[in-house]
């Protein structure tokens, strides 16, 4: 009967051993920040609809000043969280590199001593490293990827958009002729 193949998390999982649990802390808390890191913006949209719907009366505005306050809770609990959940899955991922490499010298240490006769200690030592070091990325770098991926388009990527849209916009328009007519009054 053969055997289903494991896939590369759930190898990395086994590696990390009792600090697995501190892999999916980490995932969850770098989700529930991505989350909140969209919050502030929410709470923008919410005072800019306040001020239009009294403008030019701006006085009447009454909770431009929460949602401001709100918006920079939500900012800093989304960096703590996100802070939180890095420090977990990093812890988690030193502990798996290390088990990767006390694993890899405890399995070379049962090869033949002919085996080291034709393989240099050193090179033997490289590739364990570099083993390690590989499980260390995809432990951290790839699965907090995938945590992030709840949070939609990037910012920079909207605003990039917005802009294009607007510079399309303004090529529409003709530029007013430079002369005396084009300058305002001062």
């Amino acid at each position: 009967m053969k055997q289903k193949k494991k896939s590369d998390v759930a190898v990395l999982l086994d590696y990390a051993g009792s600090h697995k649990g501190l892999t999916f802390l980490g995932l969850t808390l770098s989700a529930v920040s991505m989350l909140l890191s969209m919050a502030p913006y929410i709470c923008i949209w919410l005072a800019a609809r306040d001020l239009i719907a009294v403008a030019p009366d701006w006085t009447r505005a009454q909770d431009i000043a929460q949602y401001g306050w709100l918006a920079f809770a939500f900012a800093v609990a989304g960096i703590v969280l996100y802070f939180a959940g890095l420090m977990c899955t990093h812890l988690a991922a030193f502990r798996t590199a290390a088990n990767i490499r006390k694993r890899g010298v405890a399995h070379v240490m049962k090869a033949p001593l002919g085996f080291f006769d034709s393989n240099a200690s050193g090179l033997i030592r490289g590739r364990l490293d570099a083993a390690a070091a590989q499980g260390y990325t995809q432990a951290v770098e790839k699965l907090i990827a995938r945590a992030e991926a709840l949070r939609p388009a990037p910012i920079k990527e909207q605003m990039a958009k917005a802009a294009k849209e607007a510079a399309q916009e303004n090529a529409a328009h003709p530029a007013p002729a430079k002369g005396k007519e084009a300058r305002d009054d001062r």
